[in-house]
């Protein structure tokens, strides 16, 4: 649908007839607006019989333009009972027509009424079901009802019985997904009868009637092929789906006894294990955990423990506790903090732990498209409508060519008339003039160039999902770095550790020559963790693994008592600790703590690590050193990250089970911060300086801590170290200001000036800051008004900003248009943000594509996952399913993947660039050519139009697409706005040289005595048509054969974005062949294929023929000449800095 007429209807959409309420089953592909229709019988009928009678063009005609389908076949109404369709307004602004059913679905209503039908439809592999509730009428997907679920009763095991899967299949569908691939003669249908193609029919049909036969033969066959070749590109895509969607395995499952019961059975007794396909599975089973088993659902864990392996979905093979649901009446719900008991299809059992009934049980919740993994594989086969400026910049540059070419047709119309052309003539050279000046080649040539980028890139191991996201790369500017395991190294070393009182660093020498295992630091290192014992190895993060060794405890499994989660002992103590329960890292609190029990002591104990400033928080002032904060900055300007330890005695093991999470949180003792040493990759400074000097703006989004953030920006030299930084933070809601200069903090203040006064100053001096997301907060609340500072400093400024952010979402929300415009340009010039949750990385991204800038994000875990997918290019380094949400996966963990992508961008965009010139000056040159010829009654004949078209221009543009990027990326990106100066200029220079060539051609054969001049059209059996031969037909074909050549040479794209046209494998050998061929064949017009018909005169006048030759050569020297000695350099790319 054109995006005009779409974004028509959006805006006058009506969805107040009823709305739509959101579940937990949609995930991104969600419905924003329903309004109700009942399809018009007798217009439905008026519809066919209209179809009928136009050979199926009104059909088509319904097909193409939405408004007139919906005007025409549909009426809105407001009762339900009234609809027989839906249309949808989906979030990505699509919308669709959908058959309203009613169905035997005996949906429980919200007002707590069952009935034995209701209305509900089918949209993007999901049904919608119609409820009415207190005067409310809305639509939501169909899903299983947990979340109107407490504990209990989720907990409940309810073995169903034949009957109730029989049921459940039919409501919440079956554990499959059925991902239908379309057949050959349907897709074929369904392209085919674009309006594209429809305007390709039209022009063959014009050109059947003028003669053209073999001419539209070709064209028809090209397009075939061309929309098989598709075809097969889109069934090897979907085939991949296919396989990703693909559940069939075995599993057991509890269900009700098939033999006879007992008449004293009672439900809720134990279920009878069954063995059956995955396939078979229905929502509200309950089945048995295996290690190693691959989960086929989602589903709730009501009995046992496990460790699950979610890589599939966060790209990080780290070991996952998950516990049963507690006995409460709490309300159960998918948020974060429910996670623990969720079990996400595709995820892998590293191993688990039976209770007392001696079973590891699940119950299915979410089955097919309405799992987590469904719910990623349908934003994969809807994906959000891209949008290219590419075709937008091309299409306003083609409206005002036609225009030009329009008024030269009817500059043209009296020539006609003079040559007696009948009235079909008018009508087919109008037609003509539109079709050739529409490149229809356009599109497959764009999507031969982009598929060719990725299969360069796989030579990288870097894998694509989107061969459209490689053009985007090319005009990318921005690119967003997470710190931690991207520029970083995965592992970490433990340098040691301060103690309670910050005054005393133990190193690991010190803990070898010391005993030190009853330290209480040490109780906590081997207890506080998230690492694990599989098989015999330790495995989860690599902080937590490294505090494990460094502590010296080993860790055992404990498999005879689930109420242990795990124990751990020391070789040199008879000591043991036994963690009794385990609060994960979260990263809203940015901590986690566990209760551990000490046997010797008999003591229980909390031990908490986290984020410095939290953990501050949760202890007592009393236990916190007064150095406290200038050690932390000190280590962090240093580079070190920073974990700061805390813990408690409990009273009784009563009350570590009892309390919550929050409760036992408070009141700690501080015991010093661990010291981790997280360095660079070896690569990274290098990568760094690469993207710098092509003057890619290079932004931090990290979770970490501000100062030890920045300490990496400026090793990797995304931060320069050689100039001062001034640090902003608020504390007690008032502004602090401190120089960080050679490793140490000072407060810093400006005399008779306020705080809001020196930061103003300091901006208009471009200094660099390191600011918090609490100032970012203040500059909201009361910077509104401040005149001093104004949005154009802020635009004329280039320093560094490090955010520790708390509340952007508040900030983008905002309804006043100051604060706005300041935060936005805030993120604009930042370069480096920390302490950032997953949700926060994403708006840093999204507003900086706000400002107009196209941004990467490079992440490698599930923290970066949002982030990676709202950028225009994302890139991960994980190698498992969860990259098939980004857009770029590099199986190399080296930060230098990023420069290739943009190399490979830049190169796609330039071939695109270089292909739409020759394309349309192709074009304008054979219509040149047929407006001059146009002057004898004469055309090109059809044998001359395919030789042009199919063995001349074609090969041409083709080649190009094989052209390679260069080893080195250069500050520049290609500019594809081709109605600009630059490349109106050096196309329209072109086509007046070349236009003028001809015209000096048509003047040298004319002003020959021996010319034959033709002044009526051919004549045979009574049917008139062009004289397809003659001496200006054979000089204008011999003209415009190698300029079509030695245009593509002047039009040729190298330095900055592609190799040299030497290193094209195709290309040039082509032209090496070909131009001089062609070029020859103007002075021995005998050397052509003898079925072109060209004029045996012409090789009796060589001379002539010579100066036809020279004004060949000439024009592309002055072409040539003029391209790169003059427009290029006045006007050609621009550096980014000059064009952000």
């Amino acid at each position: 649908m054109n995006d005009n007429l779409r974004d028509a209807l959006i805006t006058n959409y009506d969805s107040s007839n009823i709305s739509i309420k959101q579940s937990n089953i949609e995930g991104e592909c969600v419905i924003e607006g329903i309004t109700l229709l009942r399809i018009k019988k007798l217009k439905l009928v008026l519809a066919v019989f209209l179809s009928i009678i136009t050979c199926g063009i009104f059909l088509l005609l319904l097909r193409w333009f939405f408004k007139l389908r919906k005007t025409f076949l549909y009426k809105e109404v407001y009762k339900i009972q009234d609809c027989t369709h839906v249309l949808v307004l989906n979030s990505d602004k699509t919308l669709v027509f959908q058959n309203l059913e009613n169905n035997d679905l005996k949906a429980n209503q919200k007002d707590d009424q069952s009935y034995d039908k209701a209305f509900c439809f089918q949209n993007r592999m999901l049904r919608y079901v119609y409820y009415e509730q207190k005067g409310l009428r809305y639509f939501q997907a169909l899903e299983f009802p947990v979340i109107e679920m407490d504990f209990n009763q989720l907990r409940q095991q309810n073995f169903l019985d034949k009957n109730q899967v029989h049921d459940n299949q039919q409501h919440y569908g079956k554990c499959e997904r059925v991902i239908d691939i379309p057949s050959l003669p349907s897709y074929l249908f369904k392209e085919m009868t674009s309006p594209f193609y429809f305007l390709q029919y039209i022009s063959m049909l014009l050109w059947i009637f003028e003669t053209y036969i073999q001419f539209s033969i070709m064209i028809f066959s090209v397009s075939f092929a061309v929309t098989c070749l598709n075809y097969i590109m889109m069934r090897i895509s979907l085939k991949k789906l296919q396989q990703m969607a693909h559940i069939n395995d075995n599993l057991t499952v509890l269900r009700k006894s098939t033999s006879q019961l007992p008449c004293d059975y009672i439900p809720g007794d134990e279920g009878e294990a069954q063995q059956i396909l995955t396939k078979e599975l229905a929502v509200g089973d309950i089945i048995v955990l295996q290690d190693k088993q691959v989960l086929p659902c989602d589903c709730i864990l009501i009995c046992g423990e496990a460790l699950l392996n979610e890589v599939t979905l966060t790209g990080e093979s780290l070991p996952i506790p998950k516990y049963p649901l507690p006995s409460q009446n709490q309300k159960f719900s998918y948020s974060k903090n429910f996670n623990k008991y969720i079990l996400y299809e595709g995820t892998e059992i590293f191993q688990s732990k039976k209770d007392q009934n001696q079973q590891v049980l699940a119950k299915v919740i979410r089955v097919g498209f309405q799992s987590f993994k469904g719910q990623i594989l349908r934003s994969v086969l809807y994906p959000k409508p891209l949008k290219f400026d590419y075709y937008l910049n091309a299409m306003y540059y083609l409206v005002g060519l036609l225009v030009i070419v329009l008024i030269v047709y009817f500059s043209r119309i009296y020539q006609m008339y003079v040559l007696n052309f009948p009235q079909q003539f008018y009508f087919y050279r109008f037609f003509d003039t539109v079709t050739w000046i529409i490149p229809p080649f356009l599109p497959i040539f764009a999507a031969i160039s982009q598929t060719l980028a990725m299969m360069r890139l796989r030579l990288y191991h870097i894998y694509g999902i989107d061969p459209q996201k490689t053009f985007i790369s090319g005009k990318v500017t921005h690119m967003c770095f997470d710190k931690t395991g991207t520029l970083t190294q995965n592992g970490m070393n433990v340098y040691g550790y301060f103690n309670e009182n910050l005054d005393q660093m133990i190193t690991k020498q010190m803990v070898q020559e010391e005993n030190r295992c009853n330290d209480i630091q040490h109780k906590l290192f081997s207890t506080c963790h998230g690492a694990y014992l599989i098989n015999g190895e330790i495995v989860g993060d690599m902080l937590d693994i490294e505090m494990v060794k460094f502590s010296g405890y080993q860790i055992q499994n404990v498999q005879d008592n689930i109420n242990i989660k795990f124990k751990s002992s020391h070789p040199n103590t008879q000591n043991e600790l036994q963690v009794m329960k385990m609060f994960e890292f979260s990263s809203e609190m940015q901590s986690m703590s566990c209760v551990a029990y000490d046997i010797k002591a008999q003591k229980s104990y909390l031990f908490l690590k986290g984020a410095p400033e939290k953990v501050r928080d949760m202890c007592q002032s009393s236990t916190i050193p007064s150095n406290f904060k200038y050690m932390q900055n000190k280590l962090s300007l240093k580079g070190f990250r920073l974990i700061a330890m805390a813990y408690k005695e409990l009273s009784s093991s009563k009350e570590a089970i009892d309390l919550t999470r929050e409760e036992l949180e408070q009141n700690l003792r501080f015991l010093g911060f661990l010291i981790l040493e997280n360095q660079l990759k070896e690569d990274t400074p290098e990568a760094i300086q690469s993207l710098k000097e092509a003057q890619i703006e290079c932004k931090i989004i990290s979770g970490d801590n501000p100062l030890t953030t920045l300490q990496t920006g400026i090793e990797c030299q995304i931060v320069d170290g050689n100039r001062k930084v001034y640090y902003i933070d608020i504390e007690n809601s008032q502004i602090n200001l401190s120089l960080i200069e050679n490793e140490e903090i000072k407060p810093y203040q400006i005399q008779n000036q306020s705080e809001i006064q020196t930061i103003t100053q300091l901006i208009s001096q471009e200094e660099q800051f390191v600011i918090t997301g609490k100032v970012l907060d203040h500059f909201y609340d009361n910077l509104r008004n401040a005149s001093s500072i104004s949005l154009q400093q802020l635009s004329d400024i280039n320093y560094s900003i490090v955010s520790e952010n708390k509340s952007l979402t508040s900030s983008l929300r905002s309804k006043s248009q100051y604060p706005n415009d300041l935060f936005q340009q805030l993120i604009c010039k930042t370069q480096i943000f920390s302490r950032m949750r997953p949700e926060q990385k994403r708006i840093i991204i999204e507003t900086l594509q706000n400002s107009g800038i196209k941004v990467g994000m490079i992440g490698d875990g599930a923290n970066d996952c949002a982030a990676i997918k709202q950028g225009d290019i994302g890139i991960s380094f994980a190698c498992a399913d969860a990259a098939f949400s980004a857009p770029f996966s590099s199986k190399s963990q080296s930060i230098k993947c990023v420069e290739r992508i943009l190399l490979e961008g830049r190169c796609t965009m330039a071939i695109n660039i270089e292909v739409f010139r020759n394309i349309v000056t192709q074009n304008v040159m054979k219509y040149i050519s047929v407006m001059i010829l146009l002057q004898e009654a004469q055309n090109f004949g059809s044998l001359e139009f395919t030789y042009l078209g199919f063995l001349i221009g074609i090969p041409i543009v083709a080649f190009i697409a094989y052209s390679k990027p260069p080893t080195k990326l250069q500050p520049y990106v290609p500019d594809d706005k081709f109605y600009g100066l630059y490349n109106t200029l050096s196309m329209y220079s072109q086509f007046i040289i070349f236009g003028v060539a001809f015209f000096l051609g048509y003047w040298v054969i004319t002003s020959q005595s021996w010319h034959v001049v033709t002044t009526e059209l051919d004549e045979s059996n009574g049917l008139k048509a062009y004289n397809m031969s003659g001496e200006l037909n054979s000089v204008i074909f011999l003209m415009i054969n190698p300029l079509y050549n030695l245009s593509c040479i002047v039009y040729h794209i190298s330095y900055p974005f592609k190799q040299s046209i030497f290193k094209n494998i195709f290309l040039f050998p082509w032209l090496v062949i070909s131009t001089p061929y062609l070029l020859l064949t103007i002075i021995m017009p005998e050397y052509n294929i003898s079925a072109l018909d060209i004029s045996s005169s012409l090789s009796e006048h060589r001379i002539i023929m010579l100066y036809v030759l020279i004004i060949v050569i000439s024009s592309f020297f002055i072409s040539f000449f003029l391209e790169k000695l003059i427009l290029k350099k006045i006007f050609g790319p621009k550096k980014i800095k000059e064009t952000i």
